[in-house]
């Protein structure tokens, strides 16, 4: 029972790390946008942060304040961290048996779209005050960046192999 337990524990320690690289990510390009705009670096997480906390329509009357700015990083947290868990469990699938790699980047973008969606979704009012696609842009190098960790953290795992490997092996 304590093997399975500190197994869990890693997997969770994994995910969350990776979300914390998606974080970082996400971050470091609304931080560059927001600087490039010459608004403060707290614009963006303010901005949605009042959209889910107020249900704020324009960008034109947002006043930064620190709730939404901590209710928006923490609930961003908490949704990369489920995603990097979703990604550390699909690899220690694929170290188990390797064709498990389709159903792990399956799981993965099935969480992944939705979140996406959702975001998209709930973000559509004061999307104009960003520029076109950033909000996808910016996950999808997220989740590239959150895979490549999961992945060769620890060396790559049992990679799924083309039929002319097989044959070498």
């Amino acid at each position: 029972m304590r093997r399975s337990s500190e197994t869990f524990a890693a997997l969770l320690w994994r995910g969350f790390a990776a979300g914390g690289v998606g974080f970082v990510t996400i971050a470091a390009c609304f931080v560059g946008l927001d600087l490039a705009a010459g608004r403060s670096v707290l614009y963006t997480p303010a901005l949605f942060g009042s959209v889910l906390l107020y249900g704020l329509r324009s960008g034109a009357t947002l006043r930064i304040t620190l709730l939404p700015v901590v209710v928006y990083t923490a609930l961003h947290l908490l949704a990369l961290g489920f995603l990097g868990f979703v990604a550390a469990w699909a690899r220690a699938l694929a170290d188990r048996q390797p064709r498990f790699w389709y159903v792990g980047i399956g799981l993965f973008l099935g969480a992944f779209l939705p979140m996406q969606a959702a975001a998209t979704h709930l973000l559509a009012p004061v999307q104009t005050w960003l520029p076109g696609g950033m909000i996808l842009l910016s996950s999808a190098m997220a989740a590239i960046l959150m895979g490549v960790y999961v992945t060769f953290r620890e060396g790559p795992a049992t990679l799924p192999r083309t039929p002319r490997q097989r044959h070498v092996a």
